[in-house]
């Protein structure tokens, strides 16, 4: 969402949501990584990351419960990336990445390789 002009880096064009604490599995170049998602809108997530990932690397995020978005790193700062997706992710995997409870009342299944 776009803030102000006085905020030059500012760069999301959707409301972030910051309840989301996920572990994923980032596939860089062939390889995977774990990562803990922070922050996730329709168009991109947060990501804290491991081993450093250079900006401008193809992506693929696969957070459990069978939710894969390919995207592009856009930033990077330490241990934190920016991804933005190729597709905005639908409504209804936006909902459920959100809402803890459902996740807490049921057993989630690690992301697959």
């Amino acid at each position: 969402m776009r803030t102000s002009a006085a905020d030059p880096h500012e760069r999301r064009l959707e409301p972030r949501h910051t309840s989301v604490l996920r572990l994923g599995l980032l596939m860089v170049s062939g390889e995977a990584q774990l990562c803990r998602v922070t922050n996730i809108s329709p168009q991109g997530v947060q990501a804290t990351v491991f081993r450093p990932v250079p900006a401008g690397a193809r992506v693929l995020l696969r957070i459990p419960d069978g939710v894969s978005v390919r995207g592009n790193v856009v930033w990077t700062d330490a241990c934190r990336i920016g991804l933005k997706f190729d597709e905005a992710l639908p409504e209804g995997q936006l909902l459920r990445l959100r809402d803890n409870s459902i996740m807490a009342a049921r057993r989630r299944l690690p992301p697959a390789v």
